[in-house]
């Protein structure tokens, strides 16, 4: 069995403020304990005024951090799906919701691909529990072959670390979408297996 983990980074508005990009990475793995102990020693590492900071968020993070972050999470035995979306093309979309439908799909699709047997945990985003079964329903529509099996948990970042390694990955491929800032993504771009961007 092998465990993923999902999370987002961007968001699907349309707005001035929102982000030109979505994206949505799932670090992949055998052994999930490993990552969730990488954030602990990392949590070590900080000083006693940031020990009770509840979860690490990269978008909330120094970039000198996040370097340092990626460059110990990429020697890890782990694989990593990256799916996103460049929002001028979807922007017209009626229900932004969608495009997260989408790319959460197509991620958990490549990731069946490559493990039959996956275990996803996904970020709690969703309060409202007609869009977080669209949202799952959506996911389970990936698992078309026979002999797949596919169990979905939600879960919050701030109680479970592997999820925040998720969101240090997302962030990362964020940069290289909307600021064309390829040196965090490169960091961990050996463990990257599928890399996908949808422009139509």
């Amino acid at each position: 069995m092998a465990y993923g983990f999902l999370d987002e980074a961007g968001d699907a508005g349309i707005g001035p403020r929102s982000s030109s990009a979505l994206v949505v990475a799932v670090v992949v793995t055998s052994a999930p304990q490993v990552l969730r102990r990488e954030v602990k020693k990392v949590r070590t590492r900080l000083g006693k005024k940031k020990l009770q900071i509840p979860e690490f968020k990269a978008s909330q993070s120094a970039p000198e951090w996040n370097r340092k972050r990626l460059e110990r999470l990429a020697k890890l035995d782990i694989e990593v799906v990256v799916v996103a979306a460049e929002k001028p093309v979807h922007f017209l979309a009626s229900e932004p919701e969608a495009l997260y439908r989408s790319l959460g799909a197509r991620a958990v699709e490549e990731c069946l691909r490559r493990f039959p047997k996956l275990t996803l945990r996904v970020d709690k985003r969703h309060t409202n529990p007609a869009l977080r079964t669209s949202y799952d329903q959506a996911l389970r529509n990936a698992v078309e072959q026979p002999g797949r099996t596919f169990l979905i948990e939600h879960a919050d970042s701030a109680q479970d670390p592997a999820l925040q390694q998720a969101d240090l990955v997302a962030w990362a491929f964020l940069q290289k979408y909307t600021r064309r800032d390829e040196s965090f993504a490169v960091l961990i771009q050996e463990r990257v297996v599928t890399e996908i961007v949808v422009r139509e």
